[in-house]
């Protein structure tokens, strides 16, 4: 394992994913792992297009910060009770 450090962390995980679902009854079920995927879709798809990018050699380190711009901008324009199509069009020109 010396040799293949992503072999450690793969260890770690289904260590923890064990115990996890030893402890609570509610953690290996099909509602729990459903919300993970939900939750996590986001990051997934933005990781599936800078992968894509930097695969073809174009490498764009920018998109997370303009992730974290684009999610401070609708918190900012949500809080001030500013219609959606705005708040759209908004998020539209700071990705842009």
């Amino acid at each position: 394992m010396a040799g293949r450090p992503e072999a450690g962390i793969v260890l770690v995980l289904l260590i923890l994913a064990t115990n996890l679902s030893l402890a609570t009854r509610t953690f290996l079920t099909t509602e729990n792992l459903f919300n993970i995927l939900r939750n996590y879709s986001d990051i997934a798809l933005s990781a599936l297009g800078i992968t894509l990018v930097m695969v073809t050699g174009g490498i764009d380190l920018s998109v997370g910060s303009i992730m974290a711009l684009a999610g401070l901008v609708t918190a900012l324009v949500t809080e001030r009770g500013i219609a959606q199509p705005v708040t759209t069009g908004t998020l539209r020109v700071l990705g842009a």
